[in-house]
């Protein structure tokens, strides 16, 4: 069961969209004291799955019935689908109409606003892979507001009681923003898979490599991760680039030229802005600084264009 309610200026809330963003914010605003009175969702079994969590939760098949029973209404559905089901919704003056996408601009919910709506953005700096992971990690999150000065205070106090922090994000910053948050996230994603498959040709793991890669690398991802948070990332960079150890780079490069070849330009490229970056702390000698460089951009090749961090 849920807190009981603070005193609120928002009232009963609705969700279009009933995927793994809306699940997860449903949950933690229920779990923080919320009035979750309504989902709608394309598979009626995905707005079951959001309503079986909240008691007195309706579900409809129309999103018409989520506005009609909620006063502040979140569009948690694809971001391509933001303006298109926002348009096909008759909204009441005074409606709070609040997208979760991270790039979208607040031109998609031009539809509500022309009717008295006020809109708004809210997202949240979480990955939402995972719903249930999700509404107990929001707390300590950051969270992105786009709003007028009525709507921005009511999602203020929201994320308050989430106990996460807000900022406000201008529509020039919102894409770079986005670009941020995937890069941190769906990236380094990416980059673990990627080193992971580098353990498939272990002569000693054959048959349970795939387990035993993840299994190995995830207690260093949690510790480098740990150690970013506590003491920044330019203190946190260790290995021969910060030693500016030569020969361990060269034997790097070598080796993936002939056994992994795509992660070559990969391992390139991250090693140039890593080399970037250690020019910002103090930490690293980076006497071989050139010849770093210029190792890992022959590596590269011609056909490829070295990446410069804006560093």
């Amino acid at each position: 069961m849920g807190r009981s309610k603070n005193e609120s200026t928002i009232g009963r809330v609705g969700f279009i969209g009933a995927g793994s963003v809306g699940t997860g914010l449903s949950r933690a605003f229920y779990e923080s004291g919320y009035q979750i009175v309504a989902v709608s969702s394309r598979t009626r079994s995905s707005a079951g799955y959001l309503a079986g969590f909240i008691p007195g939760c309706q579900i409809y098949d129309d999103p018409q019935r989520v506005a009609d029973a909620a006063d502040l209404v979140f569009l948690t559905v694809p971001d391509e689908s933001i303006q298109e089901v926002a348009c096909s919704v008759h909204w009441r003056f005074g409606h709070r109409v609040v997208h979760c996408s991270g790039a979208s601009p607040l031109s998609v919910l031009d539809c509500a606003q022309n009717q008295g709506a006020l809109v708004g953005g809210f997202h949240p700096l979480q990955t939402f892979a995972d719903p249930e992971l999700t509404s107990r990690n929001l707390k300590g999150s950051a969270f992105a507001l786009e709003a007028g000065p009525i709507l921005s205070g009511e999602l203020e106090e929201l994320v308050k009681n989430l106990e996460g922090w807000a900022f406000p994000l201008d529509p020039r910053d919102r894409v770079l923003y986005h670009a941020s948050a995937v890069a941190v996230c769906g990236l380094l994603v990416t980059l673990i898979k990627l080193s992971a498959d580098l353990w498939d040709g272990f002569v000693g793991l054959k048959g349970e490599n795939k387990t035993q890669a993840l299994t190995a690398l995830m207690p260093l991802v949690r510790t480098t991760v740990e150690t970013v948070s506590r003491k920044g990332p330019i203190d946190a960079l260790t290995g021969p680039l910060t030693r500016g150890d030569l020969a361990i780079v060269r034997e790097h490069i070598s080796t993936l030229k002939s056994d992994a070849p795509g992660f070559l330009p990969i391992y390139c490229h991250l090693g140039l802005a890593a080399l970037t970056v250690l020019t910002q702390g103090s930490q690293s000698k980076l006497v071989d600084r050139k010849n770093l460089e210029m190792l890992l951009r022959d590596a590269l090749g011609p056909d490829y264009q070295v990446l410069r961090t804006p560093c």
